[in-house]
């Protein structure tokens, strides 16, 4: 009897978990799958309201899905929010090898036409995150409300690195299949030729740069040379806008959400605002 009783217990306990789990990814996150490309991809959305915030994950690919993560980021801004785990990350499906900044930019625009959530966004990425969410305005300019940049890539900076030093800063290294990168490849073809790969350029839209100075092993700052490359690297697309901010610090390393959450956060609010002033709809 009393292993009966723990078992209906047990039980109980298990559903009521499941029913709270799910009352409060209801208060928080929808998340979903959609096919887009033969890929399945799992995303999560939080909100309403124009233009909406597509956050873009830096990263090579590989790991554990973002998405638990990102409920405090997502339910920050009084607009639409969405995050997705790109093909290979998380529990979207496996993606397939050599994929381009270009192929992964017009997958995102799939998706979010898929989902639903219609342009114009403010499109928000750190690392390669931040190269995508260029290669995306670029791409499609009058999708593209506004930009935050956090120490973003950039095409030309292993080029720029080798330069500065080739022993101390090699070639990209090949792919690693058992850690998920097959975009790496497409991505170390953008590295070496310093060549993004999609034609045009940036609209003149608000835009925050966001630029780290502190690169080395347990966030020292890095060379003089070095970070004097990464931030004219960042001048140069901070100087392709009329209306943005470019906001150097020394307190974080490359992830720099890790250490000043807020540079991002207010970054996004500032950009979010300008973008909705009347002006900038006329």
């Amino acid at each position: 009897m009393q292993r009966k009783v723990l078992c209906w217990s047990a039980a109980i306990i298990a559903a009521a978990t499941a029913f709270a789990i799910c009352r409060w990814q209801a208060r928080h996150l929808a998340i979903g799958s959609a096919l887009v490309n033969g890929h399945r991809i799992e995303y999560a959305r939080h909100g309403s309201g124009s233009p909406a915030l597509v956050i873009i994950a830096g990263g090579f690919g590989g790991g554990n899905s973002k998405i638990p993560d990102m409920d405090s980021l997502l339910t920050q801004f009084q607009t639409t929010a969405f995050y997705y785990d790109r093909p290979g990350t998380g529990n979207s499906e496996p993606a397939k090898d050599g994929r381009t900044p270009s192929e992964i930019i017009d997958e995102l625009h799939a998706l979010l036409t898929t989902v639903g959530i219609p342009p114009p966004y403010i499109l928000f990425g750190g690392s390669s995150g931040a190269l995508y969410c260029r290669a995306y305005a670029i791409r499609y300019p009058n999708e593209t409300a506004g930009l935050v940049l956090s120490d973003g890539s950039h095409e030309r900076q292993w080029l720029e690195f080798q330069r500065i030093d080739p022993k101390v800063n090699p070639e990209p290294p090949p792919d690693d299949p058992q850690r998920k990168m097959p975009e790496f490849s497409g991505l170390s073809q953008v590295f070496l030729s310093g060549n993004l790969g999609v034609a045009g350029s940036l609209p003149d839209v608000p835009v925050v740069v966001i630029t780290s100075l502190r690169h080395g092993p347990n966030l020292p700052a890095a060379s003089p040379q070095f970070e004097a490359a990464w931030r004219r690297l960042h001048d140069e697309i901070f100087e392709l806008t009329t209306h943005g901010m470019h906001i150097v610090t020394d307190e974080s390393g490359h992830s720099i959400k890790a250490t000043e959450p807020d540079l991002q956060t207010n970054a996004i609010k500032w950009v979010l605002q300008v973008a909705r002033a009347p002006e900038r709809s006329r």
